[in-house]
Parts: structure tokens; sequence; C-alpha cells
């Protein structure tokens, strides 16, 4: 395959590979893609356990605090 140009789609830096579906100069950028996919905008959810209203850019999370993680987690059983 003939080697093409590409800018890297984090950083911008210009970079050559043979691939292509190349989109990242280095696994930092990848990586810092996959943490940003993760990590989102800022947004404001409220505790699915005690109601307190928090706010978080990691889409993943759904309790205040670990405290109210484990009740819902005994609740649960």
């Amino acid at each position: 395959m003939p080697v093409r140009k590409i800018h890297c789609a984090v950083c911008g830096s210009e970079f050559e590979h043979n691939h292509p579906d190349a989109k990242f100069c280095s696994n930092r950028c990848k990586q810092e893609n996959k943490y940003n996919k993760i990590r989102g905008d800022y947004r404001s959810i409220d505790c699915r356990q005690c109601g307190i209203e928090i706010f978080t850019n990691d889409r993943r999370v759904k309790y205040c605090s670990t405290e109210c993680h484990m009740v819902s987690r005994i609740m649960q059983r």
C-alpha cells in the first residue's frame, strides 16, 4: 500500500501511514480520543440512591458516592 500523509484527529499533527483507516499519530492520541469519548461534557444527574444532584463529565457515573452505590447494591439483593 502507498504511504499517505494524514492529520491526527486529536492533535492535528501530520504523520505518514500506509493503513487507509489510520486516524491517530500515536498511542497517546488514540487513548486521549477514547478517554474524551467516555468523559464527554459536564452534565447534571440525580443520584440513583439518594436523589442528590451531582455534576459529572463521566457518562458512567450513576451515584454521588461509594456509600450510595454500596447501599443500592445491597438493596438489589
